[in-house]
């Protein structure tokens, strides 16, 4: 295999994590062809072989909205993602919103900025999908493609900046996160999160998890030390990373049981104590399935 300099830092030291099918989509939807991951031994950071070479256009077509959520649609998004805004206030605090200005980077139809801008004094929406442009304009943000489309009108002036489930499927993440740095204000804060490499079923289920795992529209895969070196990479001097856990023991056993994700739906024999000490176990670890980074300049 012929082997591809590291985007994050240049070296060509590194080895092949996982070889097969990958998710395209849906769960149960896989690529036609085997797809590869390779780890960068130098900065840990892990990629897909075969991503989109300029994914800017993909990015804003109604095939990758498909690809990532089912459909284009803006109430199929908030269908999908509403529920999870309530995580991520929990990683960024509300007091943080008061007459300050608030981009959302890859906010797809808008549903954290809706719960924002309320008490934000500006609310910025970075989304290139031109349909939910459309509906984040009729509700008031001023909206841009690109995080470098806001750096002439925003440099340096945006105070906390949210970037949730994003930066797996950029093509050449310290870039884009230079990009976000030069909009952070002095004392700016950007409140990023991406899925976790570290993930116990990534272990325990070799055979049938990764391939729901990795998927078609994720580039780049991080754990804990791989995140906070990006991110130190990328000129944040100080960054903060956070285990979070989304889904439940019922999600694990029924992974056990049946090779198949069941989401948060609950067994009557699990009780909250279960299953909070689970998310907790797997959390103070970090073999949950997410992570969270609060970074500043």
């Amino acid at each position: 295999m012929s082997k591809m300099k590291c985007k994050i830092c240049g070296s060509n030291d590194q080895e092949v994590i996982y070889r097969g099918k990958i998710r395209d989509g849906k769960f149960g939807h896989f690529a036609k062809d085997d797809s590869t991951i390779i780890r960068c031994s130098l900065c840990l950071g892990a990629f897909l072989k075969e991503a989109i070479a300029s994914p800017e256009e993909f990015y804003g077509s109604d095939q990758y909205r498909k690809d990532v959520d089912g459909d284009n649609l803006v109430s199929g998004y908030h269908r999908n993602h509403d529920s999870e805004q309530m995580r991520h206030i929990h990683f960024t605090s509300t007091a943080n919103f008061r007459n300050k200005i608030i981009a959302d980077v890859g906010c797809g139809a808008g549903s954290f900025l809706d719960l924002a801008s309320g008490m934000a004094k500006e609310t910025i929406a970075i989304e290139p999908n031109k349909e939910f442009q459309k509906q984040l304009r009729a509700r008031g943000y001023k909206t841009f493609d690109f995080a470098t489309d806001a750096i002439a009108t925003y440099k340096e002036r945006i105070d906390q900046i949210h970037c949730f489930s994003v930066i797996e499927h950029i093509n050449d993440p310290l870039n884009f996160l230079k990009d976000l740095g030069e909009l952070l204000s002095k004392d700016g804060q950007l409140i990023i999160s991406t899925p976790n490499t570290q993930d116990l079923l990534l272990e325990l289920l070799p055979e049938i998890y990764p391939s729901f795992y990795y998927r078609k529209v994720h580039s780049w895969y991080f754990d804990k030390v791989s995140f906070k070196n990006l991110l130190h990479r990328a000129g944040f001097t100080k960054v903060e990373v956070l285990p979070f856990q989304r889904f439940g023991l019922s999600n694990f056993i029924e992974w056990i049981r049946q090779g198949k994700p069941t989401g948060n739906t609950a067994h009557n024999f699990i009780s909250p104590t279960m299953d909070s000490v689970w998310r907790s176990e797997l959390e103070n670890s970090f073999r949950c399935d997410y992570l969270f980074a609060r970074a500043s300049k």
